[in-house]
């Protein structure tokens, strides 16, 4: 079923309660009833629509407003057609008699379309609760708490479907396992498998960590029966909120509470996080370096008190 309409009816050919190789995305959903799921722009119709309409009508207003015309006194009695063929010049320079020509200008945006376009727009980030998630250069003087507070806030207006999402990758993901339970045997496991350690040991590739092909075989089938739970985690939606955790973390450590320096790595958004971890597992913490301190802490516009020089 799809949309609650029945599409096919036949014997299910998997041996579990997933019907069909495929699960289900809704980006708001957030009771019982058919009329609480929607999507992601059903709420953004109206202001979307009241932007096209205004951009429709600034487009015709234009098209049938003048282009820029210059009326002469039938008495002098001009040449229009030559004159046609030489207004549209540039650098044209000419001579009247009688009364002089006026020139009527092209007409300009309508002000008030222009005003609700720009409030359609402010409606649209605002039902959406992207307008939190941007910038805003025209506030300088926004203090950091005041920018991670806005933050914070469109963070929440995103939870549901975020949650919704992470729902749907845990599914996907338990069914895809599911498959490979049960139509993935042993051999067609080394046969997939196997294939890339061929191709290590045909490069010259060290092959001295890989177990042996019976102990890989028992593994394969043993992952036919293995009884398994599906795990989906996010990362901080923004780089802002990851920096914030590690500096709490950082203080509490400062503070002399005993947190692991392998959840500050973690917490942290570092490149080569795996072969920092590896290193710290086997040589351990290093000694602090003060000159190396003090060179980052100038570097960043501050003095060695901390006092912000830049």
């Amino acid at each position: 079923m799809t949309g609650w309409e029945l599409l096919d009816d036949q014997p299910n050919p998997y041996d579990d309660d997933w019907r069909y190789p495929f699960s289900h995305f809704m980006f708001y959903h957030d009771g019982e009833n058919l009329t609480d799921i929607k999507g992601a722009v059903r709420d953004i119709k109206d202001p979307q629509r009241e932007i096209n309409w205004h951009h429709s009508t600034l487009v015709d207003t234009m098209a049938r407003a003048p282009k820029g015309a210059t009326w002469f006194d039938t008495a002098s009695n001009p040449n229009i057609e030559d004159l046609k063929k030489k207004l549209p010049r540039a650098g044209f320079i000419g001579t009247y008699t009688g009364s002089m020509p006026q020139y009527w200008p092209a007409a300009s945006f309508n002000p008030g379309d222009l005003a609700m376009m720009e409030i359609g727009s402010d409606f649209i980030h605002s039902i959406a609760g992207t307008d939190n998630l941007q910038a805003n250069p025209q506030q300088k003087t926004v203090s950091g708490r005041a920018i991670g507070a806005r933050f914070a806030g469109g963070l929440v207006a995103l939870g549901t479907p975020l949650g919704n999402w992470k729902r749907t990758e845990e599914y996907t993901a338990t069914l895809l396992a599911k498959r490979v339970q049960q139509f993935h045997s042993p051999e067609k496991m080394d046969r997939i498998l196997g294939q890339e350690y061929r191709m290590k040991k045909m490069a010259g590739m060290d092959l001295k960590t890989l177990r042996p092909p019976q102990d890989l075989y028992a593994a394969y089938q043993k992952i036919q029966n293995i009884a398994f739970d599906t795990v989906i985690g996010f990362q901080d939606a923004s780089s802002t909120a990851r920096e914030a955790a590690l500096n709490r973390m950082m203080q509490l450590m400062a503070m002399g509470m005993p947190i692991p320096p392998q959840l500050l790595l973690e917490a942290s958004d570092i490149p080569y996080k795996e072969e920092i971890a590896a290193a710290l597992a086997t040589q351990g913490m290093g000694e602090p370096n003060p000159e190396l301190a003090k060179t980052m802490t100038a570097m960043q516009g501050q003095g060695e008190n901390g006092v912000n020089k830049s």
